[in-house]
């Protein structure tokens, strides 16, 4: 994943220069309300950008050798969900009102308002926890592993059903020998793998004590834009 700030900062680059042609055009216009919107988000996007950058340098984030996830960061990363959701319907819904369309400066100013909003918000957060970007992206990918870890471990529907064929396949006395026995490993270590009695792994037992709670709180995409994660996390949910 790449760093939320310098996505924040890419964003705030990119549209610079619309900002300073359009706000000066909005102005003259008596547009002055759009103007301030995207003035106002602009400037939360950079202050935030640069002090995120700065508070990054004074906690440095080092993986933990053991891999673990502490509870405590746990407990963080929720918060930082729990503040989140309340902004993934209007996220998701603006994204698909002007998906595929060429978005004027109105537009614009809505998409920089919202982020700057956001982002303002979590970043105190996180700043107030001692949490800079690099770990919660960290700790938002340990739970999704831990999450894929549970599910495979339960196993769908749809995998026991594939598992009962193979089981069906290897007693075929149709296949040659050596199939039979090839495909009969191969059952061994899918079932081995969704074997609700194999113990889990430390995360994902923690995760687990927080399932429901997640399942309240799961921002979905909006984090990973957060984040500036490029793809959309499925069926960890």
């Amino acid at each position: 994943m790449k760093s939320w700030v310098k996505v924040l900062l890419w964003i705030a680059v990119g549209i610079a220069g619309l900002g300073a042609l359009g706000i000066g055009a909005m102005v003259r216009s008596g547009r002055w309300d759009q103007a301030k919107r995207f003035a106002g988000g602009m400037t939360q996007l950079v202050s935030g950008a640069k002090a995120m950058e700065e508070f990054e340098k004074s906690h440095p984030f080092t993986l933990p050798a053991d891999g673990l996830l502490r509870p405590e960061r746990l407990e963080t990363y929720l918060q930082v969900c729990a503040l989140l959701k309340p902004y993934e319907k209007p996220f998701n819904t603006w994204v698909a009102e002007h998906s595929g369309k060429q978005g004027d400066f109105r537009e614009a100013a809505e998409a920089v308002s919202f982020l700057g909003k956001v982002t303002r918000e979590v970043q105190e957060l996180m700043r107030a926890r001692g949490m800079g970007t690099r770990e919660l992206a960290w700790v938002h990918r340990t739970v999704r592993e831990a999450q894929r870890e549970l599910a495979d471990r339960q196993g769908s529907p749809r995998v026991q059903a594939l598992l009962r064929i193979l089981e069906r396949t290897v007693r075929s006395p149709e296949l040659p020998q050596t199939l039979r026995d090839s495909l009969a490993e191969d059952l061994a270590r899918f079932r081995a793998e969704v074997d609700p009695a194999k113990p889990l792994s430390a995360n994902a037992r923690l995760v687990q004590e927080h399932q429901e709670r997640m399942a309240e709180t799961d921002p979905g995409e909006l984090l990973d834009m957060v984040l500036g994660s490029s793809q959309r996390r499925r069926g960890a949910r």
